[in-house]
């Protein structure tokens, strides 16, 4: 057994000779002896870990005649992870597009069969199938520019972005979801506040998502504040809700990507779950941080 066997279990060194192998492993191997003839091609856990390893049997041209079998140990839990991953993210990806396809389709099957001759009715049917085309082409942006950021592969366009300006310009196109939910949008901002570098278009995704968020999920009478100001030498964005809160087990779970919450006020509202998990990208693409602090019932802070 080399050293990288013995990282692999948690051994010290020199300390896996005259082991068992089901020391380590959660696997009963009682049936596998040199020279059974049983093909070894399993993955099992650690017993000291969470560690996934896969448990492979190599031929050896002297295995008959010395009696021994080699093991190749391969720890595989990043695979599976990452498995995991794509398979949630293509099941995801599948229930938001099934959505507006099937309404687009509806609609264009009964505008296709002519009997709807009302013109309020069609106007309806038309927006709709305009609509969800919208839906289906901010899905398709998200997910390439979330894609492109991941791998490194987006182009910022930095310039001198004058960030009061900015943070205006969101908060008064915000200002109509706001006031159809009922809702006080306060913007807090000292006289001066500095320009920083960065791509403007993709800090105004940042601040969309992240105010849009507030307003979606602060019920009727609520509140919404953006604040901005400079924290020693970066500038800091605040925007703080009197909304439905984040449970503490899943504070961390709302940058990762299509992750929606369980909660079933949560679960009734749109979204795709890819807004945080792209702003968190942009941020950091940017050289910053977003973090979040929030209380189930009484409301959240986003601080960019």
């Amino acid at each position: 057994a080399n050293t990288a066997a013995e990282r692999l279990l948690g051994s010290p060194e020199g300390g896996l000779k005259g082991k068992r192998l089901t020391d380590f492993v959660a696997k009963d191997l009682s049936n596998v002896t040199p020279g059974s003839g049983i093909a070894i091609d399993q993955i099992t856990q650690l017993h000291a870990s969470p560690a996934l390893i896969r448990m492979m049997a190599v031929n050896t041209e002297d295995q008959a005649d010395r009696g021994e079998t080699a093991l190749l140990l391969q720890d595989v839990t990043h695979e599976r992870e990452r498995e995991r991953e794509r398979g949630q993210f293509l099941y995801h990806i599948t229930h938001e597009l099934r959505t507006p396809l099937t309404n687009i389709r509806a609609y264009a099957e009964t505008l296709s069969e002519g009997v709807l001759k009302d013109p309020d009715t069609l106007r309806e049917c038309y927006n709709v199938i305009v609509g969800e085309t919208q839906r289906l082409s901010r899905l398709v942006e998200d997910i390439l520019s979330l894609a492109q950021m991941e791998a490194g592969a987006a182009r910022l366009k930095m310039d001198d972005v004058n960030t009061a300006r900015l943070v205006r310009q969101v908060i008064e196109d915000m200002q109509a979801q706001a006031d159809e939910k009922g809702l006080e949008l306060l913007l807090t901002m000292p006289p001066k506040v500095p320009t920083i570098r960065g791509d403007k278009d993709r800090l105004v995704v940042v601040l969309t998502n992240i105010v849009g968020n507030a307003i979606k999920y602060t019920p009727s009478g609520g509140r919404v504040e953006v604040s901005c100001g400079q924290e020693a030498s970066r500038l800091q964005i605040k925007v703080s809700d009197t909304g439905l809160g984040i449970a503490a087990d899943e504070r961390d779970k709302v940058f990762d990507k299509f992750y929606r919450s369980s909660d079933e006020h949560v679960a009734v509202l749109p979204g795709t779950g890819l807004g945080l998990a792209l702003s968190l990208e942009i941020v950091r693409t940017h050289g910053g941080s977003i973090t979040v602090s929030s209380e189930l019932g009484k409301g959240s802070t986003f601080t960019v």
